[in-house]
């Protein structure tokens, strides 16, 4: 089946049939039928393994994952890399850090699902936690999710700086800068990710962007500013009311006035008239 996986890789009608196989366990199904030309027993086990793995991965790409992590060998496929011989995860850094140079850096993730598929295979679950949140819809935690990975893969192997790399990185990272509410925390924080972006060293600015005390006093601040508000509407609504409660009051005063003056001007026109 491993080998199988490897050559279906880029024949999307030849993949479907293969997981039409493993998800119907049929490889366990034939050696069930063919006692006496296998060990049905390993089969059927593997067969069944085959299958859960795919059914919990799916969502992750489980086939292609499933295709690396049967393939010890199998260079990673992704067009990002093309040029590279990647057979190991030391190596992918390196070809990633070429690919910078060519590529729209707002246009292209670094990460792309044949090197999701790879690095996930090869670290076999060490890194499930940022994989799965590689997965989100929201672009922020892609590309924390993205940094983390590569920031990783950069201080288990030792690597040397990745300023291109890293600058490809950067250039994703508005959505993460544009959940700060607080202008001057934003425009600090963008300072300090240029600062770090030129050393080339990915693990700082996973630093610079998580940056959990500031984000606590971002949301703090926030929410302050929210009550503040509500409270200005409040006030203003008062006041609005209490405009409306004094005009009916001057309006109310004023007809007295002249009512009051009407009665007097008459008075005085009979007083007249009496006198002469």
């Amino acid at each position: 089946m491993g080998t199988a996986l490897a050559v279906a890789q880029g024949n999307s009608e030849v993949a479907a049939r293969l997981e039409e196989i493993i998800i119907g366990e049929e490889a366990g199904n034939w050696a069930t039928l063919r006692t006496d030309r296998c060990d049905s027993s390993v089969l059927r086990v593997e067969a069944r393994q085959q299958r859960s793995w795919l059914q919990h991965r799916a969502r992750d790409g489980g086939m292609q994952r499933l295709t690396y992590l049967m393939n010890p060998l199998l260079p990673c496929a992704s067009p990002l890399l093309e040029g590279h011989w990647v057979l190991g995860l030391p190596d992918l850094l390196p070809a990633l850090e070429a690919a910078a140079g060519r590529v729209d850096h707002r246009q292209t993730e670094p990460i792309d699902p044949q090197i999701g598929a790879f690095v996930a295979a090869r670290l076999e679950r060490r890194m499930d936690k940022e994989l799965a949140a590689h997965g989100e819809s929201a672009d922020g935690a892609v590309l924390l999710a993205q940094l983390r990975i590569l920031a990783q893969l950069q201080s288990r192997f030792r690597g040397g700086p990745l300023p291109a790399l890293a600058a490809w990185l950067a250039a994703r990272a508005g959505p993460v800068l544009a959940t700060l509410r607080n202008r001057a925390r934003r425009a600090a924080m963008e300072e300090r990710l240029r600062t770090v972006t030129a050393a080339g060293y990915l693990g700082p600015m996973v630093q610079v962007l998580e940056d959990p005390a500031g984000r606590t006093d971002d949301a703090r601040e926030a929410q302050e500013a929210v009550l503040g508000l509500h409270g200005i509407d409040a006030e203003l609504a008062r006041i609005a009311t209490g405009s409306a409660q004094r005009a009916a009051l001057a309006a109310r005063i004023g007809q007295e006035v002249a009512a009051g003056f009407g009665l007097a001007a008459l008075a005085a026109v009979l007083a007249v008239a009496a006198f002469g």
